[in-house]
């Protein structure tokens, strides 16, 4: 008989502690929920405030997604971020550059940098002739920065898919 009574006993303190469970992974599952849905509201507000037309003498308006800068002046959106230079190719009479987004990390009161590479994405951008090269403080040809693809790090700008500016400079 006793052992009947602590069976059942056992069995309702199972059940009654595999109910406190569920309830705290739903608990744990609203908390991540409301945290998501904040962050997207979030991002929805940076959106809209970047698609909003600046107003003459207003600072440009930028957002930040995964390391990229993107900016909207006069109504246009610039892109700008630190990049690796994976390759440069022409094709029908136009150059092209093949980037990698990277992100530098800053430490406080140490020098240099890290670099991070959270999304390994690749993106092609069209080279125009009003394109500037900058390297060393210097202004160089599509053919020197060839030279330099793999050896550093690069900051572009970018109008939808055009190159308006690429620089480097070794410190």
């Amino acid at each position: 008989m006793r052992i009947i009574i602590l069976y059942i006993f056992t069995c309702i303190f199972l059940y009654a502690c595999d109910k406190n469970n569920d309830r705290d992974v739903e608990n744990k599952l609203k908390e991540m929920e409301y945290k998501l849905a904040k962050q997207e509201h979030q991002i929805k507000e940076q959106e809209k405030s970047l698609s909003e037309p600046i107003q003459q003498g207003e600072p440009p308006k930028s957002i930040e997604i995964e390391g990229i800068t993107y900016s909207k002046i006069n109504g246009v959106t610039y892109t700008h971020s630190p990049c690796y230079i994976k390759n440069i190719y022409q094709n029908n009479g136009n150059y092209y550059l093949v980037a990698d987004f990277i992100q530098r990390k800053h430490y406080y009161n140490e020098p240099g940098y890290e670099i991070i590479n959270q999304n390994p994405k690749l993106r092609t951008f069209r080279f125009t002739p009003s394109s500037q090269i900058t390297i060393d403080w210097k202004t160089a040809t599509i053919n020197q920065l060839n030279q330099y693809i793999n050896s550093r790090d690069f900051n572009i700008t970018v109008v939808g898919e055009k190159i308006i500016e690429i620089s480097s400079y070794q410190s």
